[in-house]
């Protein structure tokens, strides 16, 4: 139970007792009652707020131990180049963890010529590809990677989709 509540009704409780102390004193005219008395009645303890126990956190377990030996950990990097006219500079990291999540990271020096929407993909030697989301102008940008086999897929291809035209491509190497 979170604490704010344990507080609440500790106040809440707190507020009924001074409640029933007013009507003690107030309620019978003609009869006194003690400071001893409402101080005691003031003054008695609250009844146990039970608490309970927190849940451990979870376990972290390799990915191999998850069955993901499929999918390589570790990072691949590569440098972007331009194709055609078109301006391209930075970097592209694939960034996988131990339970076969990879992440494309761009560098916060990646730079790239406007277009009408150019998608980011990652590309295999035999054409398959893999839209990742939409690039977000210049700079560091993040795109989650579904869960495949990053083996197959060795480039990070830039392509103005309404026009179906390459920008840029950066081939991934092992880091």
């Amino acid at each position: 139970m979170p604490i704010k509540k344990i507080l609440s009704r500790i106040a809440i409780i707190g507020l009924l007792q001074a409640g029933i102390v007013a009507a003690v004193i107030f309620a019978a005219p003609g009869t006194q009652t003690s400071a001893q008395e409402a101080s005691s009645i003031l003054l008695a303890d609250p009844p146990p707020v039970e608490i309970a126990p927190q849940t451990p956190a979870p376990e972290v377990v390799p990915g191999s131990l998850l069955g993901l030996e499929g999918t390589p950990a570790g990072t691949r990097t590569g440098d972007f180049f331009s194709v055609g006219p078109f301006a391209i500079t930075g970097n592209a990291s694939i960034i996988t963890d131990d339970f076969g999540q990879s992440v494309l990271w761009l560098s916060e020096d990646f730079r790239a010529s406007r277009g009408q929407r150019i998608v980011v993909t990652l590309q295999t030697d035999n054409g398959t590809s893999i839209e990742l989301g939409e690039l977000q102008g210049s700079g560091a940008q993040s795109f989650d990677v579904p869960f495949i086999n990053l083996d197959v897929f060795d480039e990070v291809v830039l392509i103005d989709e309404p026009f179906d035209t390459v920008f840029g491509i950066a081939e991934l190497l092992p880091a």
